[in-house]
């Protein structure tokens, strides 16, 4: 009798906007009335729920209905978020639980009474920023009506594990940023998730650091449109499978995989791409990853490939001669930072909408050649830096490029900085700007009739040919021709022979190591550059 009265009292409380303690509200028996009571220090009536805070950052939401309103969108509790380490939820016929949790930074423990969420749809943001949340128990969460998770647990960083064997995510539209941020998260098992009806899927494991696997094979894609930073940041993941990914609605991949440092092989040969249109720093910073086949890639509504292969630094070769470019306005550093690419195919690019190729090549140190026979350069308005640190390159044929459009305001581009083995180029014409010619070393530019230049012409109506002519004979250029090949390697074996000694700058140059000997260390050091093996002397 005394707990049914007790009952009509909170009940008839709660009904006036009377916020009790948390204790009360939970429907501890009588005698906890006897306790002293914890102070609230904030309370209120958000929609048709009433919520307090307590001194000691329990905070209480009771009710029926929802705490949104058609005049608000925020929470009335979210600016004392930091102060709530604890909650207690008592709520039904609820059916938005949208940023509930929101930035509860402190929050470590949450209890939910009677929380029925068997009409909630909404349930995006619920514990974004919930720093502090080593665990939760949602196992009696109905999430049959659910429709949008997105952001759901996002930078909960101090979950290691969660159980969501329970939910029902068959009408779920929107995974976006779902786990988000969860940095100590070592496992998930998502094998039970229904994913049918998922559109959105963008930054859905974002900087999830600690996981070293994932298994997805029971995700159904076909209605993904949005793959963009899925997995970035995953930096402990090592492999996934994508066997059973079905492509075919995405329009998104840029930042897929990007920061993912311990992928050494991504196997997308099944994926189809041809609604995608952004893949810009789709791989980027994956430092680990040796093999790429990308054969199967249609690009022709791609628009942007901006970093795409950005410091890819184990990839050796990569094959795009397949690519359909013919949309794409955006090739700033593409392959920046390649720096043990030897192989790249580029096939017949075609570049006539680029507007933007600077720092494009910039750092692939081992390429010790480059086609750029198909590139229409025509729109192109920045090319700054796009061959710097290109160390292996001996000569670049330009010819074909037009820069009529380039534009850096006031300042002189710089192509080729760090280019230290550039001996050759075949200008660009229609230049109009300044473009340096870079060297570290002693020597000069000249064209064939021995003019000197330390900028690329301009306004040439058709490119010439420039070759650097050092003032002390190049090292490994023994014949002096500004080149080094088999002639010039020919010319040491006949002198470590005896066959024709060498004397002067050409004795000199031969001396490849600087030891003071040209003996066959020096023979091997000219046939490892002359054969490729070595991108430098």
């Amino acid at each position: 009798m005394r707990n049914k009265l007790l009952a009509l009292v909170i009940g008839t409380l709660v009904m006036f906007g009377i916020c009790l303690p948390g204790n009360v509200l939970a429907g501890e028996n009588e005698d906890s009335l006897n306790k002293q009571s914890v102070e609230i220090v904030h309370s209120g009536k958000s929609g048709e729920l009433f919520w307090s805070i307590d001194s000691e950052g329990c905070f209480t939401l009771t009710g029926e209905g929802d705490y949104y309103n058609e005049n608000s969108s925020d929470l009335d509790w979210t600016q004392y978020g930091l102060e709530i380490k604890t909650a207690k939820i008592n709520v039904t016929n609820i059916t938005d639980l949208g940023k509930l949790f929101e930035m509860c930074w402190n929050l470590s423990d949450v209890e939910f009474i009677n929380l029925d969420t068997s009409k909630v749809k909404n349930m995006e943001d619920m514990f974004w920023g919930c720093r502090s949340l080593a665990s939760i128990d949602l196992s009696a969460f109905d999430t049959s009506n659910v429709q949008n998770m997105g952001g759901m647990f996002g930078e909960c960083n101090s979950l290691i594990s969660i159980d969501l064997s329970a939910f029902d995510t068959s009408n779920v539209q929107n995974m976006g940023a779902m786990f988000s941020g969860c940095k100590g998260l070592k496992s998930i098992d998502l094998s039970g998730f229904d994913t049918s009806n998922v559109s959105e899927m963008g930054c859905m494991f974002i900087n999830c650091e600690s996981l070293t696997s994932l298994d997805l094979r029971s995700f159904d894609t076909s209605n993904v449109c949005g793959m963009s930073g899925m997995f970035e940041g995953c930096k402990n993941l090592e492999q996934i499978d994508f066997t059973h990914f079905n492509t075919q609605s995405v329009i998104y991949m840029d930042g897929m995989f990007s920061n993912c440092d311990s992928l050494k092989k991504i196997d997308t040969s099944n994926f189809n791409t041809a609604k995608v249109e952004r893949m810009e720093h789709m791989f980027k910073n994956c430092y680990s990853l040796t093999e790429l086949n990308l054969k199967s890639f249609d690009t022709s509504k791609v628009v942007n490939l901006e970093e795409m292969f950005m410091n890819c630094a184990s990839l050796t070769e990569v094959d795009i001669s397949n690519f359909n470019t013919e949309n794409v306005h955006v090739m700033y550093g593409l392959f920046n930072g390649c720096k043990n690419l030897k192989s790249l195919n580029l096939g017949d690019m075609d570049t006539s909408s680029v507007g933007e190729m600077d720092l494009m090549f910039a750092d692939c140190s081992e390429l010790t050649s480059l086609d750029l026979s198909s590139f229409d350069t025509s729109q192109v308005g920045v090319m700054d830096l796009m061959f710097k640190g290109c160390k292996g390159l001996r000569e670049l044929d330009l010819r074909n490029f037009d820069l009529g459009n380039l534009y850096l305001g006031n300042r002189d581009m710089d192509m080729f900085n760090g280019c230290d083995n550039l001996r050759k180029i075949y200008t660009p014409y229609n230049l109009k700007m300044e473009a340096k010619l870079f060297t570290v070393q002693l020597g000069q530019w000249q064209d064939e009739s021995g003019m000197v230049y330390t900028s690329l012409p301009k306004n040439l109506e058709k490119g010439i040919l420039l070759k650097f002519v050092g003032e002390n004979q190049e090292v490994g250029d023994i014949n002096g021709d500004s080149e080094i090949n088999l002639l010039d390697l020919m010319q040491c074996l006949n002198h470590i022979s005896k066959k024709n000694v060498l004397e002067g700058e050409a004795l000199k140059s031969a001396d490849v190591n600087g030891d003071g000997n040209v003996d066959l260390l020096d023979l091997m050091r000219i046939l490892n550059y002359v054969s490729k093996k070595n991108a430098t002397l």
